[in-house]
């Protein structure tokens, strides 16, 4: 767990993006044989990451062809924290989903679910023809819990 740093101008193609992503990664293959809380521990700071996103690919997991049928549900953490924002991407035989939990405030209400459907409208793109999209579609929301601290989505990316 850590964070990626890499340069990205308003002119750069997809492929550009890609190329300086892959770049940011190199120097951090090294890094990642470190443990994160031990770091923080000799830092003497907490270990909290109020912003994370995942992606997971859960298409060679056993059983996973038979998930839809089973009717398989994703299962979160307990734990929430009135200032994180957490995304999951998750591809499996039946398509990329997202799910993300947010500070149940107003503002987060409304920039958080733009920032999902920005960035689907930015991945449909970029898999129908290889480019950056006009962020125009948006993807439907539903709520799946609210516990007065977080708000729980999730929905189909395609």
């Amino acid at each position: 767990m850590g964070p990626v740093a890499f340069t990205l101008n308003g002119t750069d193609s997809f492929s550009d993006a890609v190329r300086s992503a892959v770049a940011g990664l190199a120097g951090l293959k090294d890094l990642a044989r470190i443990p994160l809380p031990r770091v923080a521990q000799l830092l003497g700071l907490s270990l909290r990451d109020p912003f994370m996103v995942s992606y997971m690919d859960l298409r060679r997991t056993p059983g996973a062809s038979s998930w839809n049928t089973w009717r398989t549900t994703v299962f979160r953490s307990r734990c929430t924290d009135p200032e994180e924002v957490f995304l999951w991407f998750i591809r499996t035989h039946d398509g990329f989903s997202i799910s993300y939990r947010h500070p149940a405030t107003e503002l987060a209400g409304i920039a958080v679910p733009h920032y999902v459907a920005s960035t689907k409208a930015l991945l449909a793109a970029v898999a129908n023809n290889g480019g950056w999209p006009a962020l125009t579609s948006h993807l439907k929301k539903e709520t799946i819990a609210h516990d007065g601290y977080q708000t729980h989505c999730g929905g189909r990316i395609s």
